[in-house]
């Protein structure tokens, strides 16, 4: 019962299970899709409108106000930064921590140390108190241990 594509603001949009999704999505920017979708009005009319998502936005780990979180099994470091595509709340935030084992916190890069980020970006850096780059840890296998509130962890890579 959910919508996958909001109405967005016009009115004209809000109707119950009248919107047909066409085929085929396209790349309209760096950081967007979208999709033709076809709504369906009264006497058999129908307006085609353009639905927008966020690159990976398909799915997201989402916590709310009340706190959430999770651990990755453990994968290669490959690369200098980790980047994420997260949304947050005005009150929300994302913090990092990278993990040798689950459990066992990397020294410099405990959870405890890291930034604190916020806001809707698609390709946000990852730092702690000890700056972001990971080079030292180039083909370490460790775990991400991710700790949410009020946000959606849409997807995650590490960057050159």
């Amino acid at each position: 019962m959910e919508a996958w594509i909001h109405p967005g603001r016009n009115r004209c949009n809000w109707g119950h299970r009248r919107t047909i999704t066409a085929w085929g999505l396209r790349r309209t920017a760096e950081d967007e899709l979208s999709v033709n979708v076809s709504q369906r009005y009264r006497f058999n009319t129908a307006q085609m409108l353009r639905g927008t998502l966020r690159i990976d936005g398909f799915a997201s780990a989402r916590a709310g106000y009340a706190r959430g979180g999770l651990v990755t099994t453990p994968l290669s470091c490959e690369g200098r930064r980790l980047v994420l595509n997260i949304e947050t709340g005005a009150g929300g935030s994302v913090r990092v921590g990278m993990q040798a084992e689950p459990g066992a916190p990397l020294s410099g890069f405990e959870l405890a140390d890291g930034q604190g980020l916020y806001g809707d970006a698609t390709a946000e850096p990852s730092g702690w108190k000890s700056g972001s780059d990971l080079s030292a840890l180039a083909g370490r296998r460790m775990g991400i241990r991710f700790a949410l509130t009020d946000c959606d962890l849409y997807s995650y890579r590490f960057a050159p």
